[in-house]
């Protein structure tokens, strides 16, 4: 089979592709449903607990909008294990593509999917941390800077997290991850502290080296970020500084 790269200079997933692996799919799926599900029930332990405004306040909003890349997720896995893909992707090869296999299609869709969870996920993540503390501390955020510092303040120092407990790892861990978007999974990062990076999870070591390619990058791992980035929010709504404002925390990026 021809690689995969032949259509638009696109490489195929990091983390091996699934696109042939029906049972690793519906495996998949129902960890990502399990994630879905426990988002849902986050957003109903917040709602009977607390009375804030479901669809203005951050301590809920956070929670809706990963609910949504969430159950995107879950569509997109439910798609790669239709009976008629084959079908439909039949339809969109030109007649000079006469050669490529469907596979590789199936490859490179899995891949779009792939790129628009990481950065959903981080997009979620960053933007309410970077909420939170614009509330908290206006004068402090506009002089913040990265979204590393952005965690470091927020977690450590407004809610006063303990080092060793905080979540700073699994979002640094994202951040790595969705920089290699913009290098076709390449690590190359601006900063020479970050030429070569060993982040350590879940008992694992992953290695970020200048100028390769991540191959560690499975829809196992990024789903165990996920659940680790479903409980940051979750804790974040709940946490004690966070949770006893009275007045609304206003969400202006609400759907």
């Amino acid at each position: 089979m021809a690689p995969a790269d032949q259509l638009e200079g696109v490489s195929p997933p990091e983390g091996g592709s699934i696109v042939d692996e029906v049972p690793k799919i519906v495996q998949l799926t129902e960890r990502a449903k399990k994630i879905r599900q426990e988002c849902i029930g986050d957003g109903l332990a917040l709602l009977n607990g607390y009375r804030w405004d479901p669809k203005r306040d951050l301590r809920m909003t956070s929670n809706t909008r990963l609910t949504r890349v969430i159950t995107g997720l879950c569509v997109s896995f439910v798609y790669l294990t239709h009976v008629e893909q084959e079908e439909i992707l039949e339809g969109i090869r030109l007649s000079s593509e006469s050669g490529i296999p469907i596979v590789e299609y199936q490859a490179v869709n899995e891949l779009f999917i792939k790129i628009g969870f990481v950065t959903s996920l981080f997009l979620v993540i960053e933007s309410v941390m970077r909420d939170y503390l614009r509330f908290l501390d206006e004068e402090g955020y506009k002089s913040s800077g990265g979204v590393m510092n952005i965690c470091d303040i927020l977690l450590t120092r407004k809610l006063a997290w303990n080092r060793t407990v905080v979540n700073c790892h699994v979002v640094d861990f994202l951040r790595l991850i969705r920089n290699t978007v913009h290098n076709n999974g390449v690590h190359r990062p601006l900063k020479r502290a970050e030429k070569r990076v060993e982040i350590e999870y879940k008992g694992a070591n992953f290695e970020f080296k200048d100028g390769e390619r991540l191959d560690f990058v499975s829809w196992d791992l990024l789903l165990d970020i996920a659940g680790d980035i479903r409980e940051l929010i979750f804790h974040l709504a709940h946490d004690k500084a966070i949770s006893s404002i009275a007045s609304l925390i206003p969400d202006k990026h609400a759907i």
